[in-house]
């Protein structure tokens, strides 16, 4: 049914050998069979929105995987986040998706870093019928041994979407990989032939809708940040390509694709009532809303949220600044004390009931409140930029009252905030992402007590992966800690041929170094009542050493 897309280093147009980079993003295909029966009703499936009066529910499971030892993964509030970003996609085809019950975390080491040749031993074990299965790993590799965002299935295949975690918390890969298991191709599918750039045959070649330009595969190598095409590929008939960087089907960069065509829509709609009508979720899996919903003892930093209690449920509450993303706690009782909150701030909260039978109910509607004016007003930071990026670090400055210390927190684009504290109005951040996207912000620790507002957003793209290159691990942690010996862990990296730990007695000059083949390791012989610190890196398959 599936056949892992190869995307050619060099395409030829008119004798011409033309690099084209292009991210490594999905692994779906389709083949001759589906496509024929796709192309046999298209005339139907874009011109169908028309048809459907009302909003179509869709049912999702989550599953997260972490390591055996229950490390890694993404968390609920980024399922949350994920969420939040599929429904407003997919907002104008009248799609609203919604959990059937509540993520389920899964502790398999097995299946952590998933290859597509594990699917059918995947399945037997964690699938549910009748509801979308989105599968969260910390890596996905195709059969061929690429490196994959995710993957799908065309109807009617399975009800499977496959996605690396990380790819998850992007704001677009999750749509995607949602659009080909509702029926639509790729922007630049070129199963019926290659789509000429003046639309002549843009209804039985390349996606077959003639409202989405035709693409010669676009990527980070032709788009810029700005997401403007800078490509000179000519189509065959020697026209210069003008794609869409904004179409989720595309393979635009990731932070640029926000959008469906109004015949992609049409087609969404179309499979979502006709290919995959049978999707439903168990009425054992849904319980009753809460209901009520109050704010209780307001204050600067906190505040209690309050509702009615539903018999003999738990709960979960998610809440956040509006238009950033969640977090979520978990509640015992009907009411949640929330505190560490930023003053004079808007916040936007919202729960739901985890069924005492299994399962959740929906979320409920959003309430609002602002947490008190600053008692101590402070100066924000102004004009912040990047000074330096590199391949895994960058240099962020700022202007900031003198004499006060910043705080300073940053994430992969959709990912989870990292903190770090700087005394100057500088900060040089390390062991980032080659070849990736992040955002972040700055605010003033000020001497009289006070913090700042954060400033605004700003993001910017680590340099490519230059060759014999290698990420930093990440996600260290510590554990098992005895008089004489301590467990180390961290992420799995990518393309890791092994790894080099040292550590040392704190304030000692000499390391003792140990090569590691995974991604644990036990320090033994310690002297007991000491502090250590430690450090590890990535040996890459290509030859390279990482920071």
């Amino acid at each position: 049914m599936r056949i892992l897309f190869i995307i050619l280093g060099f395409l030829t147009v008119f004798g011409v050998r033309v690099q084209a980079q292009v991210q490594a993003d999905c692994g779906t295909e389709i083949d001759s069979a589906t496509f024929a029966q796709i192309s046999s009703t298209i005339a139907l499936r874009k011109s169908w929105m028309g048809h459907s009066r009302s909003q179509i529910q869709v049912p999702v499971q989550h599953f997260v995987f972490r390591t055996s030892g229950g490390s890694g993964g993404i968390t609920s509030a980024d399922i949350q986040d994920a969420m939040d970003d599929l429904n407003g996609h997919y907002q104008s085809a009248s799609i609203q998706f919604y959990e059937c019950s509540a993520v389920r975390f899964i502790n398999s080491s097995t299946f952590y870093n998933y290859s597509q040749s594990q699917q059918s031993q995947l399945l037997a074990t964690y699938y549910v019928n009748n509801v979308v299965n989105v599968y969260h790993f910390n890596s996905v590799t195709s059969n061929s041994g690429s490196s994959l965002c995710g993957y799908s299935d065309f109807p009617p295949g399975p009800d499977i979407v496959m996605m690396r975690g990380s790819c998850t918390l992007n704001g677009s890969t999750l749509s995607h990989e949602f659009g080909h298991y509702f029926s639509v191709l790729h922007t630049h599918s070129t199963i019926g032939g290659a789509e000429f750039v003046d639309g002549s045959n843009c209804s039985s070649a390349g996606d077959l809708l003639c409202d989405t330009p035709a693409d010669p595969v676009i990527g980070n190598s032709n788009v810029n940040t700005s997401c403007v095409y800078t490509g000179t590929q000519l189509d065959p008939q020697g026209d210069l390509y003008a794609p869409d960087t904004r179409n989720i089907m595309s393979y635009s960069r990731r932070s640029c694709r926000n959008s469906f065509s109004p015949t992609q829509y049409s087609m969404l709609n179309y499979s979502a009532i006709n290919d995959r009508d049978y999707l439903g979720c168990s009425s054992i899996n849904l319980c009753t809303i809460p209901a009520n919903q109050t704010e209780d003892s307001i204050g600067e930093d906190a505040a209690d949220l309050v509702w009615t209690a539903t018999f003999g449920n738990t709960y979960e509450v998610k809440y956040r600044e509006p238009g950033s993303g969640w977090t979520v706690e978990p509640a015992t009782s009907a009411s949640l004390a929330l505190i560490g909150l930023d003053c004079n701030t808007e916040y936007e909260w919202q729960v739901r009931s985890i069924c005492v039978a299994g399962g959740a109910s929906y979320w409920s509607a959003s309430r609002f409140f602002n947490t008190l004016p600053c008692v101590v007003p402070c100066s924000n930071p102004t004009s912040a930029e990047e000074d330096v990026v590199g391949v895994d670090y960058a240099e962020l400055d700022w202007v900031g009252p003198l004499g006060n210390d910043f705080e300073v927190r940053y994430r992969l684009l959709g990912g989870s905030w990292v903190a770090d504290t700087a005394s100057a109005s500088t900060l040089t951040i390390s062991g980032l992402i080659c070849a990736s996207e992040y955002e972040w912000q700055v605010r003033t620790l000020c001497l009289n007590g006070g913090i700042s507002s954060w400033t605004a957003a700003r993001t910017f793209d680590t340099d490519s992966c230059p060759p014999n290159f290698c990420n930093v691990p990440v996600n260290l942690l510590i554990s098992n800690i005895q008089a004489d010996r301590a467990d180390v862990s961290w992420d799995n990296v990518n393309d890791a041929a092994s790894y080099e730990l040292q550590y040392r007695e704190l304030g000692f000059a000499a390391w003792s170094a140990t090569t590691v083949f995974g991604e644990v390791a036990a320090l033994n012989n310690l002297n007991c009542g000491y502090s250590y610190e430690w450090q590890v890196r990535t040996v890459c398959t290509s030859g390279g050493i990482s920071a």
